[in-house]
């Protein structure tokens, strides 16, 4: 994000001004990818990991 608007600067500001919202859009695609690597990395989504491999606070074994 912070190279698109750096190039924008350098351009004149005409992407900002084709995409009035550049900033949020950029923000909550990053922020998007981020909840979905989190949630990926931490073993909790039930279609991407085996049972054995899901994180379970009640459990009383949980994979490292």
């Amino acid at each position: 994000m912070m190279a698109v608007l750096a190039l924008d600067w350098l351009r004149g500001h005409a992407l900002a001004h084709a995409v009035p919202r550049l900033v949020f859009y950029g923000e909550a695609t990053a922020l998007t990818a981020f909840g979905i690597s989190w949630l990926t990395a931490s073993h909790t989504l039930p279609w991407i990991n085996r049972e054995s491999e899901r994180f379970a606070p009640w459990r009383a074994s949980n994979p490292p």
